[in-house]
């Protein structure tokens, strides 16, 4: 699988999760965990995509040093985004510490992960220190002629009478390096999947208390619901206004018994929606039937933004919204906008 596959992998991975992630870790110890967790996504896909299409130039001329460091620098970020998210939803202990599996230089002696930070500031013109605390300064890269490696650079002493030592990196062991580090994110989606696990068992042992009374059984939901995905939000508060409404106009043809009867259905759904956590299939049932006729979805979408968002910009299609209800409801000309709309959904939904 390539670096842009591996990382959109994850990246739908993530999405299928993004409701607990963002209940979980967006406001977590006062962090938001969940912009780091897009952050790193998002510079995982830039970093692969460099990663995965920028090609050397066999001769190798001085921009092409340019695009080494380039290279080494998309990998240090794919690499630092993998380890944000493994400090998030794996461990804090850094991963690899102490591997030397890839990298083997005796003059420093240090793990992969570090060593690799060296080769990083070498390849990027950034003093270093390989030996006796002196710092060293790369001339630029070059292609290896007779050498163990793919490219060197010379390192200069800064300091009299030390000679100039000879320092390179293969592209195998770069890759070698991301390679093995790319593994982990699929241990992370694996911690990921285990703790909304819990979290849905434990969400699903807390009962929702229940109440005959639709307004209160609404308002309890709402408490509900800010733990519990925060899905059903908006339509909860469009059911409080639905059942608060106290209809002053003529309705025919049964169609308040018919309308409430619906309300309460969609009630009792998202109750048992948000007590067994399962959301997928949630067709409410005010809402699945409701057909409101081409001539009218402006007219009917301006009401309802207006009604649901407190807007206090006049409606001037209010006349022919009323009009358009006859002869099954009959309103007042001044009837309220928030009976309007409970007018014209239950017409439209029954």
């Amino acid at each position: 699988m390539s670096y842009c596959e591996q990382v959109k992998s994850f990246r739908r991975s993530i999405n299928e999760h993004n409701h607990f992630l963002i209940q979980e870790y967006q406001e977590n110890n006062e962090k938001n965990l969940w912009n780091l967790t897009c952050s790193a996504m998002d510079w995982l896909t830039v970093s692969a995509d460099y990663v995965e299409d920028v090609k050397l130039n066999p001769t190798f001329g001085y921009g092409e040093s340019i695009k080494l460091y380039s290279l080494i620098s998309a990998i240090d970020i794919m690499w630092e985004a993998i380890c944000q998210l493994n400090r998030v939803y794996g461990s804090e202990e850094i991963p690899f510490k102490g591997d030397t599996s890839i990298f083997n230089d005796s003059r420093l002696n240090l793990d992969d992960n570090i060593f690799f930070k060296h080769i990083r500031g070498t390849f990027g013109a950034h003093a270093v220190n390989i030996d006796d605390d002196i710092k060293r300064y790369a001339s630029w890269s070059y292609k290896s002629v007779g050498s163990e490696y793919d490219y060197d650079i010379i390192l200069y002493s800064s300091k009299k009478g030390y000679d100039n030592i000879m320092m390179g990196v293969k592209l195998s062991q770069l890759y070698q390096f991301i390679d093995k580090r790319l593994v982990l994110l699929d241990e992370i989606i694996k911690n990921i999947i285990e703790k909304e696990n819990i979290f849905l068992l434990n969400k699903k042992s807390e009962k929702i208390q229940k109440d005959y009374n639709p307004i209160m059984q609404l308002h309890i939901l709402k408490t509900e619901c800010r733990t519990r995905y925060n899905i059903c939000s908006d339509s909860i508060d469009e059911l409080i206004l639905l059942i608060s409404a106290k209809p002053t106009g003529t309705y025919k043809n049964c169609l308040l018994y018919k309308y409430y009867k619906i309300l309460k259905l969609s009630i009792k759904e998202i109750l048992n929606a948000m007590q067994n956590m399962t959301y997928a299939d949630l067709e409410l049932s005010y809402e699945k039937n409701r057909h409101v006729p081409q001539e009218l979805q402006y007219a009917f979408s301006k009401l309802y933004s207006k009604v649901m968002t407190h807007s206090d910009r006049p409606l001037f299609e209010k006349q022919q919204l009323i009009s358009a209800l006859k002869p099954d409801i009959i309103l007042d000309k001044d009837v309220s906008n928030e009976e309007l709309l409970f007018a014209c959904m239950a017409l439209f939904t029954i």
